[in-house]
């Protein structure tokens, strides 16, 4: 059985698995006002 894809690109050393990729990414963590209080589904 192949397995998922987006488990085979994150062997490949793929870290950001969502559209937008690093731009994206970057955004989300300045604007997401992250703290060890809260839970992120």
């Amino acid at each position: 059985m192949s397995e998922a894809g987006h488990k085979f690109l994150a062997k490949l050393g793929k870290k950001r698995l969502r559209p937008g990729g690093k731009r994206a990414t970057d955004w989300l963590i300045a604007e997401g006002g992250f703290s060890k209080e809260k839970r992120i589904l």
